[in-house]
């Protein structure tokens, strides 16, 4: 369509026309020479009798132009312009003079270029001009002013008014977008624009489309395409004509229009497409047709004051964001057509107290009922056979959930975060419950699994798998199960569980597995008994309030983290069953004193590292990683045993009250930074012989405090 248009520019701008001023016939010839030779009569009466109120003059142009160099051809052209300011006294201007002598006024400081054939202008910027009425002339130098570039006049505030010429082809991209003092808009009969070349602009109140445009109409302060229906751009004036001119919404059509409060979208609208109202915070109603079948992504995103929004039964698709944070909308209704809700569709509906989910809802996107903080009552209806995971968390209202007997999988945090949830009953039908489905559900007291379920079954408010004896979830006021029915504690059983303050571990119990317990930050009594083989990743990770832990005899392994930022623990009792402590089992634990290391135990990485507490440790292990005691700054004495070889990297690094170490005879290599920044070592005492300690492999980098220290060999 642009390049067809630009195509037409000879028979638009070569015509010479009438001045509605002119009060006798005049006849006026020009000639050209270049492509060939052009014979303009013009034939102009009164303006008493011929001016017409819609400003449009009629010109009659005969053009002969070279089709070769001795050859001529003989075209006749009808030439119709308007005025861009209808109503006014009309002056039509060629190549800048109006037949009555009228200079056209332009806007002066404005910045322009020539397109790549040299044949027109382009406005390409603002310039010096601090105009806040803008007029675009229809030629500049000689040529014609065809396009308007993009963003050129953007964020312009002070700007009021702006006059196209009948020479303009396209307004470009954001070309007047945020021009907040813009309030009226005249589109001549061939340019091109789209819904950003006014994006924006808040105060626009009339919006009007010359009647000869090619291929727009205007309505009601609405931009239409003729052919295709489609609305490209309106304002907060808008009434959508309801003819049926209108087929679709065209994606940026109202965005940021903050002064629109109400629109109907008329029967015969089939299509919203993305970001159509995005920001406009002020749009209390929108009234949707029964004829529409999607919304796009963003539709409505932002429209904070939006109260109601019917969705019709024909709906059968909805973009991702579509109304989110629509804080004021106060109901939802899912149509029977929509099986698919998106991610985030209703994200931050802090307004919406009731919900009601139908079978026919075939998947529910990530988070897309996120932060519904009034929503009180959720209904699943029978035949749900699924809870979409985190689609609604956030609530701080929400005190009553019903369930389906239809439900069979309740995924990984579906009801997490529900405050104020007291009670909840898992259907018989449900066979699959994940980790953390009901995490931090602080208010949760009771919970029960229906008779008759295949898989799991509840005691002393536990859900526990029952074919694989794992305890899934426990509440705070809950007791485990000694009856043998609980071999293992879950992932996530009691993830942030912040009103649990003690448990006790059964003796049937031997896993305690990846983050069980972990940010239960007021638990401060863990007891462990007799039987437990392994404490997992995380297990108890921060735990902030657990100040002992005693390790029963027969732990093999202590996690990943198992400990990890327990601030509060200054006691931990290991065992000499343990063979493993893995990566940063008790790093950050920042209160812990003493500690008693199994000499059977490998030592991962960091594992005591920042244990700030930690005054004097006796190592007896032969398999340690790095940075083991890392940032310990109350680290001041340090025995390592006999039968060590190597100093891993970073091993005492930042032990800056460290004074003296002793040192086996059966150490060969120290590694980089294991002693740096050590700044208080002064002694060391070494088990062997002075040969033997000049022999032993000393990186230099970061151990340079070895040379200063004063190295006694007992050996």
């Amino acid at each position: 369509m642009k390049k067809l248009l630009l195509g037409t520019l000879a028979l638009a701008v070569s015509s010479v026309l009438i001045c509605s001023c002119a009060e006798t016939s005049t006849t006026i010839a020009s000639q050209t020479s270049t492509a060939g030779t052009t014979a303009t009569t013009i034939q102009s009466t009164s303006s008493a009798t011929t001016a017409k109120t819609s400003n449009t003059s009629k010109t009659t142009t005969a053009t002969t132009k070279a089709t070769a160099s001795t050859t001529n051809t003989t075209t006749a052209t009808t030439v119709e312009t308007t005025s861009t300011n209808p109503g006014e006294h009309v002056h039509v201007f060629n190549k800048g003079v109006c037949s009555c002598g009228e200079k056209e006024p332009a806007s002066e400081g404005l910045e322009y270029k020539l397109n790549s054939e040299d044949t027109y202008y382009i406005v390409s910027g603002i310039g010096t001009c601090t105009d806040t009425e803008i007029s675009i002339p229809s030629y500049y130098k000689g040529k014609p002013v065809c396009e308007i570039a993009d963003g050129v006049f953007k964020g312009n505030t002070s700007i009021t008014s702006v006059h196209f010429p009948d020479t303009l082809l396209d307004i470009g991209r954001e070309s007047f977008a945020y021009c907040t003092g813009l309030t009226n808009i005249y589109i001549p009969r061939k340019a091109y624009l789209t819904a950003l070349s006014f994006v924006g602009c808040t105060s626009l109140e009339s919006i009007e489309v010359d009647k000869n445009h090619s291929y727009l109409i205007s309505s009601g302060n609405c931009v239409i395409y003729k052919d295709t229906g489609e609305l490209i751009f309106g304002c907060k004036n808008s009434v959508i004509p309801d003819n049926g001119s209108v087929k679709r919404i065209s994606s940026y059509s109202f965005y940021g229009c903050t002064g629109l409060k109400s629109i109907v979208i008329p029967e015969g609208v089939t299509h919203l497409s993305w970001q159509v109202f995005n920001g406009c915070t002020g749009l209390e109603n929108v009234t949707l047709p029964s004829t529409l079948t999607t919304i796009g992504e963003h539709a409505f995103y932002g429209c904070t004051a939006l109260k109601n929004a019917a969705l019709p039964e024909k709906l059968t698709s909805l973009g991702e964001y579509a109304f989110y944070g629509c804080s004021s909308l106060i109901r939802i209704n899912i149509p029977a057509g929509l099986q698919n809700l998106p991610s985030y569709a209703f994200y931050d509906c802090s307004g919406v107290k009731e919900l009601s989910i139908s079978a026919d809802i075939k998947s529910i996107g990530k988070k897309t009922f996120w932060n519904s903080a009034s929503l009180e009552k959720i209904v699943f209806e029978e035949g749900v056979t699924v809870i979409p995971g985190s689609f609604y968390a956030g609530s701080t209202m929400f005190s009553e959930i019903i369930l389906p007997e239809s439900l069979k999988t309740i995924p990984a945090d579906a009801f997490s975060s529900m405050d104020n949830i007291r009670e909840i009953t898992i259907p018989k039908n449900v066979t699959s419950i994940a980790p953390s489905a009901f995490s931090q559900c602080i208010s949760l007291e009771k919970i029960d699994v229906a008779e008759g379920n295949p898989v799991y079954h509840s005691k002393n408010n536990c859900i526990i798998n029952t074919n694989t004896k794992t305890l899934v979830f426990g509440l705070y006021n809950c007791t485990i199960p000694d009856d043998g029915s609980v071999t293992s504690i879950g992932k996530n059983a009691f993830r942030e569980c912040e009103k649990l303050t003690s448990i006790i571990i059964p003796s049937s119990v031997t896993h305690i597995e990846e983050s069980a317990f972990i940010q239960c930050t007021n638990l401060k009594t863990a007891i462990l008994s007799e039987g437990l083989k392994e404490i997992n990743t995380h297990a108890f990770y921060m735990c902030e309030a657990l100040d002992e832990i005693i390790i029963p005899q027969g732990t093999e392994i202590i996690g990943h983290g198992a400990f990890g930022e327990c601030k509060s623990l200054k006691k931990a009792v290991i065992p000499d069953s343990i063979t493993k402590i893995d990566n940063g089992a008790f790093r950050f634990c920042t209160s812990l004193a003493e500690i008693s290391i199994p000499a059977n135990a490998t030592l991962g990485d960091f594992v005591f590292e920042y244990c700030t507490s930690l005054k004097s440790v006796t190592l007896a292990n032969k398999n340690i990683g790095s940075c083991v005691f890392g940032n310990c700054t109350s680290l001041e004495t340090f025995v390592i045993v006999e039968g060590i070889n190597s100093l891993p990297r970073r091993t005492f690094e930042k032990c800056t009250s460290l004074k003296s170490i002793i040192l086996p005879a059966s150490l060969t290599y120290i590694d980089f930074d294991a002693f740096f920044d050590c700044i208080k070592l002064t002694e060391v005492k070494y088990n062997g012989t002075k040969e033997e300690w000049e022999k032993i492999s000393i990186i230099s980098m970061g151990n340079e405090i070895l040379k200063r220290c004063n190295v006694t060999c007992l050996g």
